[in-house]
Order: structure tokens, then C-alpha cells, then sequence
């Protein structure tokens, strides 16, 4: 770029060597662009050696062409060739290469919408590759007489390296969105990219207003010139018509004085032409033809009319091209002004977009991680562990991110020990430790909530109050050890033969009880019958040896319906029927206000 404005300002080039070194560069770029495409787009060893090969192929004939100096005077041929046979097919290639690794599962690794950056950024590349490889210098090569820099400069009104620069900011901003990288360096590289592309569009703006000062001084120049050779071509036609005159040129005196007067005027407006600098040197020479053709030939008043036509002749000519050079120049700078129009427009764009893009990667980079992360807290506080945060940015937020899993999981892990040592607390308090039935404290609770909802659906409700015969005797025989044993082994009788809905409790001692909701009073005799039974049945350690004679237990039931009672009648009739139970005999089941044999 700056070559190509350096020849429209001061129409003056780069150095030689300066052209080779960026060639050799630019060379360099895209030979590393189509390796970095062969090696990702291909998995094959053999494929691989190719590159190997390339990379000698390469380095063999940049040292032949920069040794052998053939690139001298065939710069824009050499740079032509390199973007279409280089920069072209080495875009594409990695465009497909990009675009075949975002189909490719590296969530894991990469952050989230990894693949949707990765399938932009291929279609940037290649449209990259187009405009860095299919538009090229002006030269002989291929489709370049027809499509180049300078034409395209010419229909769009945009240099091509502004195009260039934003297919590089974007491509490098879809791949830099795509890595994992810290975000420090995230932020620096987009920050950086969009930097240069501003510099770039800044420095284009500025060169574009200075080709248009320059047209416009050259303008002016032009038309002063212009403006001086019209009245030196006035002021010859008048001489010349005077000179041709032959009346006036017949009066000696008159015609020397008249003479002598448009010499003195045209010597003074071609001395002023001579003191001035011409950008072309035919011009140049046209007037130094003037001069000679003036002093030979018309200074002393002589007359050739041969001389003067040529005379005449030579002031038309370069006030033709005058004309023409002006109308050149005026439609240059009406160009010009409209390419530094359409930068300027592309400089405030990028300027707000830039403010827009910065926002945005903020907020995508940091702020929303952040804006999840205190979601999730908030979430945290209101006693939800279950879900985990979504952060996936593969930078330090992640690890933030990841820290606070942990502590979820601790919580998690924490809240799980919390709620075992709650229901364990919540068991010891109405379980009895002994025998794992529930206690005296959860019988009167228990037994109040089922009389109400007695009371609310009419369902039957019946209570066992049960006593083991003779538990002393065994106990003061055998140790309390085994009488602890024995408790424990009527407990699990107890579960056994009672329903999952019965509430088995132990009040104390050898006494024991059961809740039976929705049980009337004939189910309520079955199943005392069948844990008497039960208990009668099994064969307790030593019980063979006691004078009792073998373990039993008296049930005492009372029913709900039977007096409409409260938790103490209920219970009272329930004692009554085990006392009566006692009375007439251990090892049976007794029914408040009946009297069953058993």
C-alpha cells in the first residue's frame, strides 16, 4: 500500500531490494499458510512427506531466483505469479482444513461455539485468498492487464489492502475466539487486530486526502498555466495576424512599433513559463523549441512566416495538452475526493463497529461468564446443588468456573453428611435404642395424628397393647445381655408379622404396642393372634431351662369406635384388656369388651 500511494504522490518507488525482500516475504507468508493447510487437512504420513518436500522445493527455488537475480525489473510478474499459484490455493486449502476440524468433537478442549468460529473463519479464508490471490499488480501475468490492483482501486473507489486488512482482522478473530488461550491474551490479540485494522483505514484516509491536495494543487497549477498560455496564444495570434497583415506591415514605424510592444509582452509571459516547473519533459522541450524558434527567428523583429506558423503551432499544441491535462486532472481529484469520501464513511463505520465489537467481546468474554456464575450463586443460596455451571471459555473464567463445581460438590457432599446425621438424629429421637421400634414419645405423637384422621375419614383405627410373660424371670436367669437379646429378637418378630403401615413401639421394660390403622376390631384380632403365635412358635436361647416354661407375650387390643375415646381412653381400654388378658392367664389375646378364648 504504501508503494502504491508513494507512486500516486511523488510518483516514486520503492527501493529494489526493499521489492524483493517484500517479495520474498510475502512468499514466505503464504508458502507457511499452505503447509499449515497440508499438515491439518491431512492425517497421512505420506502426505506429510510432501510437505517435507515442499519445504526443500521451496527454500531451493527462492535461493535460485533471489541468487540468479531474475527477479530484477519482473517484480509485479513474480508477485502475480506467487498470489495465484501461492496465496489462492494455500487460503483455500486451509479454509476446507478449517472447516473439516470444527466437525471434529473438541469441546472437551476448546470453547463452547468453537465450531462455529472455526466454520466462519474458513469461509473468511477463502474469501481472503481471493482477494489476496486473485487480485494482484498490474502486469503481464494471466488475468492481470484485466484485474488488478488499480482497476479494482478504480471501480470500487477502496484500495484492496483495506479489504485485505478486514478479511485478516476477521479470519484472526474467529481463530483467536476458537483456541483455548488465557483471556488476557484473547483480549490482547482482538484488541490488537482491530488496532492495526483502524491504523490501516486511518493511514489509507490519509493518503487518500493527500493524493486529493496533491490533484488539487496540480489543478491549480494547471489551470494558471493554462490561463498564462491562452494569453500567450492570444497574444502570438495577434502578432501573427498582424505580421501577416500587409497593410500594417508595409508601415515600417508602425509595424515596428507594434512589434516591438507584443515582443516585450511575450518575451515577459515566456520567460514566466521558463521559470516554471514542468512534470513533463516534452513539455519541456516544446518550450525550449519556442525560445529558439523566438530568438532566431523573432526577436529582431525579422519576419518568417514559416517560423511563426511553427511558433504558432507549438503555443496550440501545448495549450491543447493543457487542456487535456486539466480535464485529466480535474476528473482525478473528483476520483479522488469520492475514494476519500468512501474511507472516510469506512473509518466512522469501523470506528462505531470497533466501539460495538469491543462491547460485544467484553460482554461474551467476561461479563456473561460472570453474569452465569452469579446465576448459579444465587441458585446456590436458594438450596439448589443440582445444577452445574455452563462455562465453557476455556480461560481463566472456566477455572473459576471450575473451582466453584468443586465447591459444589463439597456442598453437595457436605449437605449429604448433614442430612444422614439429621435423619439419624431424627431416628434417635423416636426410635428406641435397643430394639430400633419406635419410642414411648413417638407412640403418643403417632397415636393422636391417627385418631384424627380417624375422625376425618371414618376409617377404623385399633390399638395393641402387648406384655411378655414372665421376661423377669428370664432375665434375672440368663443375664441382661441375653434378656437385650431376646428384646431385640420380638422387636424383629414384631416387623415380621406386622404390615409395612403398622407402627410397632416398645414403651419400656417388656412392654410393647402397635398402631394398626384402618383396621377394625376382627383384623385387629388376627394379626394379635398371629404375632402371638409367632412369638409363641419361635425358640428362644434357653428359654427350655426357665421354670416359666417357654417365652409368650399377652396382647391387649382395644378399637377406636368402640367409645369414640381420645389417645388416653384408647390407651386405657387397650391396658385394661392386657390386665384382664393377665388376670385369666399369660399367652393369650384379650379384646376390650369381649372375651375371646384363645
Amino acid at each position: 500500500m504504501y508503494r502504491q500511494y508513494g507512486l500516486l504522490l511523488y510518483g516514486k518507488d520503492i527501493a529494489g531490494w526493499v521489492k524483493e525482500a517484500r517479495l520474498l516475504l510475502l512468499a514466505l507468508s503464504f508458502y507457511f499458510l499452505l503447509i499449515f493447510g497440508i499438515r491439518l487437512y491431512f492425517n497421512d504420513r505420506s502426505v506429510k512427506k510432501i510437505a517435507l518436500l515442499l519445504h526443500a522445493v521451496f527454500i531451493a527455488s527462492a535461493a535460485s531466483v533471489f541468487l540468479s537475480g531474475s527477479i530484477k525489473g519482473n517484480i509485479n510478474e513474480f508477485d502475480s505469479a506467487i498470489r495465484y499459484f501461492l496465496a489462492f490455493p494455500a487460503a483455500v486449502l486451509s479454509g476446507l482444513a478449517l472447516w473439516r476440524l470444527s466437525k471434529r468433537e473438541l469441546n472437551a478442549v476448546l470453547p463452547e461455539n468453537f465450531s462455529w468460529y472455526l466454520t466462519a473463519g474458513s469461509c473468511i479464508l477463502v474469501i481472503y485468498g481471493i482477494f489476496a490471490g486473485l487480485v494482484t499488480p498490474k502486469s503481464s501475468f494471466l488475468f492481470s492487464p484485466y484485474f488488478n490492483q488499480e482497476s479494482f482501486l478504480k471501480f470500487s473507489g477502496l484500495p484492496i489492502q483495506i479489504l485485505r486488512a478486514v478479511s485478516a482482522f476477521f479470519l484472526s478473530y474467529m481463530i483467536i475466539r476458537s483456541m483455548a488461550l488465557r483471556l488476557t491474551y484473547k483480549l490482547m490479540a482482538i484488541l490488537l487486530a482491530f488496532v492495526s485494522l483502524l491504523f490501516i483505514s486511518l493511514y489509507s484516509g490519509y493518503v487518500s486526502l493527500k493524493v486529493v491536495l496533491v490533484n488539487y494543487n496540480q489543478v491549480v497549477k494547471l489551470e494558471t498555466e493554462a490561463r498564462d498560455f491562452s494569453n500567450l496564444q492570444r497574444l502570438f495570434n495577434q502578432y501573427y495576424n498582424l505580421s501577416t497583415n500587409r497593410l500594417i506591415y508595409r508601415d515600417s514605424r508602425f509595424n515596428t512599433l507594434i512589434s516591438n510592444e507584443y515582443r516585450k509582452e511575450f518575451e515577459s509571459i515566456l520567460g514566466g513559463f521558463e521559470s516554471m516547473h514542468h512534470e513533463s519533459g516534452e513539455e519541456e522541450e516544446m518550450i525550449g523549441e519556442i525560445r529558439r524558434l523566438y530568438d532566431e527567428y523573432l526577436r529582431d523583429g525579422r519576419f518568417d512566416l514559416r517560423r511563426l506558423e511553427e511558433t504558432k503551432a507549438l503555443i496550440n499544441e501545448i495549450n491543447n495538452n493543457h487542456a487535456k491535462e486539466l480535464s485529466e486532472r480535474v476528473e482525478l481529484v473528483r476520483d479522488s475526493f469520492r475514494n476519500f469520501s468512501h474511507l472516510t464513511l469506512i473509518v466512522l463505520a469501523l470506528t462505531v463497529c470497533g466501539f460495538l465489537f469491543i462491547w460485544y467481546n467484553l460482554y461474551s468474554m467476561i461479563l456473561w461468564p460472570i453474569l452465569k456464575v452469579r446465576s448459579w450463586a444465587r441458585q446456590i443460596a436458594a438450596g439448589n446443588l443440582e445444577s452445574d455451571i455452563g462455562v465453557n471459555t476455556a480461560d481463566e473464567l472456566q477455572e473459576f468456573a471450575a473451582d466453584f463445581n468443586i465447591m459444589r460438590l463439597k456442598l453437595i457432599e457436605r449437605t449429604g453428611r448433614l442430612e444422614a446425621a439429621k435423619k439419624e438424629l431424627e431416628e434417635l429421637a423416636v426410635k428406641d435404642g435397643l430394639t430400633g421400634l419406635y419410642n414411648h414419645r413417638f407412640f403418643y405423637r403417632k397415636l393422636s395424628d391417627e385418631i384424627k384422621r380417624a375422625e376425618r375419614s371414618g376409617n377404623p383405627l385399633a390399638l395393641l397393647i402387648m406384655d411378655l410373660d414372665d421376661f423377669k424371670h428370664y432375665n434375672d436367669a440368663n443375664g441382661h445381655p441375653e434378656g437385650d437379646a431376646l428384646l431385640r429378637k420380638i422387636a424383629d418378630i414384631m416387623r415380621e408379622n406386622l404390615r409395612s403401615t403398622d407402627y410397632a413401639c416398645r414403651h419400656g421394660g417388656e412392654e410393647f404396642s402397635a398402631i394398626l390403622p384402618e383396621t377394625d376390631r376382627e383384623g385387629a384380632f388376627i394379626a394379635a393372634e398371629k404375632l402371638r403365635k409367632a412369638i409363641e412358635a419361635y425358640e428362644f436361647r434357653n428359654e427350655k431351662e426357665q421354670p416359666s416354661g417357654d417365652v409368650t407375650m399377652t396382647i391387649g387390643v382395644s378399637h377406636y369406635s368402640d367409645s369414640q375415646a381420645g389417645v388416653d381412653q384408647l390407651i386405657k381400654n387397650a391396658d385394661d384388656a392386657l390386665y384382664e388378658g393377665k388376670r385369666r392367664g399369660k399367652n393369650r389375646v384379650f379384646v376390650f369388651g369381649q372375651c375371646p378364648s384363645s
